[in-house]
């Protein structure tokens, strides 16, 4: 029997129809997925949320999490007399960065931006750009589609990320940013979305103890437990000293892009905590001489606030909350000294004269920043090598103890070696720390690295 026309044509549209069916639920399950675990108060959200609502800018900042939480701009543009915004996000990229200033500009046409410059960005080696990173999408949600459409053109296909094994992320937002896999977690989250939380309460609650400043600066006011495991957190990352070449292009290309509109591009390096500047002290060193390089190459004016002298800015041990960023005195002050250093170059004052050469600021360290330890088993004991990181004009002692009930007992008298080899009573495992303080000192000790030993 012949088969009709209208029979053929809809098995025609068959595979249409469920192929229509399937994506459809795809997007569903992907909307579900998206509200779920996408977490509501995140911090690139916070940003630029709160960019849409300012009507003038002048200066952007950008960077990574280092910077958002050190430049305040309510405090900086104070000092600098700028109208200011921080869109500085956790993990920015370089990329990221010149896409926050390429914003700026065409919404508010600034005239500076600040740039952050830290190891992490000159060193990551992600080949690829990750079209669906937390930033992107989070901006995609305030710019409109047509331009969200140009940037994710711009990271795919200028910049490689289409070859990368991020490349459909910017469809599944979930998978780069989520909150975590528990379902206390997800469910908190979904309920905070619910239940008409706002999103600044949202980010208190996503990380206790982190508090949001305003116009895109957060930070803490608790202060680096310099004594805890969490100092040595990014301690014995890879060697720091090398730039990555796609860091380096991506720096030049921002540089040429502001000097083509007229913005005055400054790029900075935000205080570290001394242990972390002097426990690398040679690859740190050739790591800002290189940075440096590339800055005065590409006509851009580079500033790393490790080496600033106290009469700009005073950096105490306190001044930092965590392993790697200032807490709430410590973004006061690097915003006041920051806003005050562009005041006076503005002017054509000489401002390299406020910074320490690398010999200068090691000898300008008076006292001991932390202590860590390399411990390992012989048959003739545990042998101990303390690192007290100090600077250069400070003699340290060292002693070691034992654990003894709910006390120490000294096993290893003040001596100036950091070595120790210690043969417990028994084999096992035994508790011991390394006291460490100047010679002459009559403190008990001024650090201590606690850790357990088998032998």
């Amino acid at each position: 029997m012949p088969t009709s026309s209208a029979t053929c044509t809809k098995r025609s549209f068959a595979p249409a129809a469920k192929l229509l069916v399937a994506l459809v639920f795809l997007t569903l399950v992907n909307a579900a997925m998206s509200f779920a675990f996408e977490p509501y108060g995140s911090k690139s959200q916070l940003v630029w949320t709160d960019y849409t609502a300012q009507e003038q800018l002048d200066t952007v900042v950008v960077g990574s999490s280092v910077m958002q939480h050190a430049l305040n701009p309510d405090v900086f543009d104070e000092a600098a007399g700028a109208v200011s915004y921080n869109m500085s996000t956790p993990m920015q990229t370089l990329i990221e960065s010149f896409v926050g200033i390429r914003t700026a500009y065409e919404d508010h046409g600034i005239t500076r931006a600040v740039l952050s410059l830290t190891p992490e960005v000159m060193n990551w080696t992600t080949d690829r750009p990750n079209p669906g990173s937390v930033f992107l999408t989070q901006r995609a949600k305030v710019v409109g589609p047509l331009e969200a459409a140009k940037t994710w053109s711009y990271v795919t296909f200028d910049k490689g990320g289409v070859t990368g094994p991020n490349s459909l992320n910017c469809f599944l937002p979930w998978v780069s940013n989520h909150t975590p896999a528990k379902p206390n977690r997800v469910l908190k989250n979904i309920k905070m979305k619910l239940d008409g939380t706002s999103m600044y309460k949202a980010s208190e609650v996503n990380e206790p103890g982190w508090i949001y400043r305003g116009r895109g600066c957060g930070n803490r006011d608790s202060v680096l437990d310099y004594d805890s495991d969490e100092a040595r957190t990014n301690f014995d990352r890879a060697d720091i000293s090398k730039v990555n070449v796609r860091s380096e292009a991506m720096l030049r290309e921002i540089a040429a892009w502001c000097q083509e509109r007229g913005i005055d591009l400054v790029a900075v390096g935000v205080p570290m905590p001394v242990y972390d500047v002097l426990g690398r002290f040679d690859q740190y060193c050739k790591l800002q001489d290189r940075i440096a390089a590339i800055c005065s190459d590409a006509g851009v004016d580079y500033y790393d606030f490790n080496l600033v002298r106290p009469e700009l800015m005073q950096i105490p041990p306190e001044s930092f909350c965590d392993y790697a960023h200032l807490g709430n005195q410590g973004s006061i002050a690097f915003s006041q000294a920051l806003g005050r250093l562009l005041v006076e170059r503005d002017k054509g004052e000489d401002v390299r004269a406020l910074f320490f050469s690398p010999d200068e600021y090691r000898a300008s360290i008076g006292y001991i920043s932390a202590v860590f330890v390399d411990v390992g088993s012989q048959a003739d004991g545990v042998h101990v090598h303390a690192r007290a990181f100090a600077g250069s004009q400070v003699k340290v002692s060292y002693q070691l103890c034992e654990k003894d009930g709910d006390g120490w007992r000294e096993v290893a008298t003040w001596q100036d070696s950091p070595d120790f080899v210690y043969a417990p009573a028994s084999h096992g495992t035994c508790k011991l720390r390394v006291n460490v303080r100047v010679a002459g000192s009559s403190e008990p000790f001024e650090h201590y690295r606690e850790f357990t030993a088998v032998y």
